[in-house]
């Protein structure tokens, strides 16, 4: 998953590819379509007509697709390849294409619809008004392959935002390799079913970076992320879910009547939902298998952190094996109603249960259930619990199982859950908790090795350690004698970041010297040869004392062209840097096929307050 974005970059390398411009407001579909002054009026045309390796690039302005004779929705005719390269939809740089269905029925499914086609991306575009009453979707992907929806925003839609769906009806085989990233996804469902975004029988995805959030009209469906019913393969990692007020989830894992496994949840944020904030379960009696939840924070939603579901509408066997939660951050979770806690158990069907180094303080009736007596195979331990305890709890603690004392948090009421110096959940977590890095999140190929990134890309494992909850604590490096900078500005960088020496690499965004906001995450870009790996490191000088050189990934290299951070993440650390005045470097570096390495010039931020 992580080198589709290589994939994309020599996308533009293929001598045969065409680049296409689609203008509403100027263009004639008897254009060529193939320069700025001779635009295409309509995104139904480039459909038709772009093949493999092609880009079309739409200019900003409304395009009411729902006016078209005969086609009302983006539709692409035709299917990249592995060689020649993805056939891209793109927003024109710097400008809002916005696709408007008039809340119309579109001709299939989605205003955006990819059906039976492979390498197709879908990135930077506005997707709206799909409120029909027929269950009309905003992106809407079928037995499709090898697909990457990105940058977009969807919303006002009768059913989900962005929808993936597995139809063994259908011809084609099933979907695989599906990338969502990035994309902000709300007031959907407003009347149909299925979820905000819907992964559904697909094998191998990535859902990342996404803001799920603003769902307040709607009585069927509306989770904010669901994958289900025989996914396989996959992650959904730092999301950012919030503000759902219409009963439904902020994440679910369903396995519903088939065989779904192999899933890793991590380093969400999902906060304000007035259930549940991770709800698991076998709604129709699939196995849900081999499911690890890690590293997210979820706090201050209404019935409480994570529920292990038993449904009661079904009245059959619903297995769940193999489930781990370790090292996630639980905080004021079903205060108000006071019925649940941070984790809950009442599945009878759950054999193979490890909750281990987790955080679970200020929630309502207890910390931590109990769980079935038929539940098999569980081990709960070395978990930090504060505030009111069940008799589970207490009990756990009072053998010494579980830990009781204060995480310290940085700054918990604006979203900073980091532990502080001096928080007992410091070096206090067990390294046994720690599982593989099966998805090779640090991309240097090795899946063997121990996860190595806490919530927000740091070291896992510290001095040895695990620290308990999602963050992972560090001192700041001091470094001696150093240079008296009273008034350092984001362009002068501090000499120990100086080697080796810059070179050509070449950076995208943020430019030098950029002000940037707590409030508004930022994506790190950089191109380099097409072969390469990469690293992004990056720094920070307070008073003339420079932090630790961070390294993403933190051992290896990867094939990333771009860094975008969780939203949760950015906002505590920018927030961290506004207060301490901080001035922040970055830089990228490039390992070549020969091995030879090198590095970009350096840039510098800072964070406005």
């Amino acid at each position: 998953m992580k080198k589709y974005l290589l994939v994309l970059l020599l996308t533009g390398l293929n001598a045969q590819a065409e680049t296409y411009y689609i203008d509403g407001a100027t263009g004639d579909d008897l254009h060529d379509g193939l320069s700025p002054s001779s635009p295409w009026a309509t995104v139904q045309r480039a459909a038709e007509t772009l093949v493999a390796g092609d880009t079309a690039y739409i200019r900003g302005g409304v395009y009411p697709l729902y006016l078209h004779p005969s086609v009302r929705e983006l539709a692409p005719q035709n299917s990249g390849n592995a060689e020649q390269g993805y056939i891209t939809f793109a927003a024109y740089a710097d400008e809002t294409p916005i696709l408007d269905g008039g809340n119309r029925t579109p001709s299939v499914n989605g205003l955006v619809s990819i059906r039976d086609k492979e390498y197709i991306r879908i990135s930077g575009l506005t997707v709206r008004n799909v409120d029909d009453g027929n269950e009309g979707i905003g992106i809407y992907v079928e037995n499709a392959r090898h697909i990457v929806i990105d940058g977009n925003h969807v919303h006002h839609t009768d059913s989900s935002g962005i929808q993936v769906f597995t139809k063994s009806a259908m011809a084609g085989a099933p979907c695989a390799d599906i990338t969502i990233d990035g994309n902000d996804v709300e007031d959907t469902n407003r009347r149909g079913p299925n979820e905000m975004i819907t992964v559904s029988g697909v094998d191998g995805f990535e859902v990342r970076n996404n803001r799920v959030h603003n769902r307040q009209v709607g009585s069927h469906g509306g989770e904010g992320i669901d994958v289900k019913q025989g996914s396989r393969n996959g992650s959904i990692h730092h999301n950012e879910v919030w503000d759902l007020n219409t009963d439904a989830p902020g994440i679910y894992l369903d396995a519903w009547d088939q065989l779904t496994e192999n899933i890793d949840l991590y380093a969400n944020w999902v906060h304000d939902i007035d259930t549940f904030g991770v709800y698991i379960g076998s709604e129709r009696g699939g196995v849900l298998r081999d499911i690890r939840i890690y590293n997210n924070v979820i706090n201050d939603n209404r019935r409480g952190a994570i529920m292990l579901a038993d449904e009661s509408s079904f009245s059959g066997s619903e297995p769940l094996e193999a489930i781990s939660i370790f090292n996630n951050t639980l905080v004021a979770n079903s205060v108000a109603l006071g019925w649940y806690g941070a984790i809950t158990v009442e599945n009878p069907y759950v054999d193979g249960l490890a909750i281990r180094n987790n955080i679970a303080v200020g929630n309502g009736g207890y910390q931590i259930s109990d769980y079935p007596a038929s539940t098999r195979n569980v081990v709960i331990d070395g978990n930090l619990l504060d505030g009111d305890l069940g008799d589970d709890d207490q009990g756990r603690i009072d053998s010494g199982l579980d830990l009781s004392g204060s995480p310290l948090f940085t700054d918990a009421a604006n979203g900073d859950f980091s532990p502080q110096a001096g928080s007992d959940v410091i070096d206090r977590g067990s390294n046994g908790a720690i599982p593989n890095d099966r998805f090779d999140q640090d991309g240097d190929g090795d899946t063997g090795e121990s996860l190595p990134y806490d919530a927000v890309y740091a070291s896992r494992i510290v001095n040895g350690q695990v620290d308990i909850g999602a963050h992972e604590w560090a001192p700041a490096a001091v470094i001696s004698n150093p240079t008296p900078t009273p008034t350092p500005t984001p362009t002068a960088v501090p000499a120990e970041i100086l080697t080796p020496a810059p070179t050509l690499l070449s950076l995208g965004a943020p430019a030098n010297g950029a002000v940037l906001s707590a409030d508004d995450t930022p994506t790190f870009r950089w191109e380099g040869a097409e072969d390469s790996l990469f690293r992004f490191q990056f720094a920070w000088l307070v008073d003339g004392v420079l932090s630790d050189i961070y390294t993403i990934p933190a051992s290896g290299w990867g094939a990333l062209t771009e860094l975008r951070p969780a939203t949760d993440t950015w906002r505590a650390f920018a927030q961290r840097m506004a207060r301490e005045q901080a001035r922040v470097y970055w830089r990228v570096a490039e390992r070549a096929a020969d091995g030879s390495e090198v590095y970009s010039d350096i840039r510098g931020f800072v964070v406005g307050q």
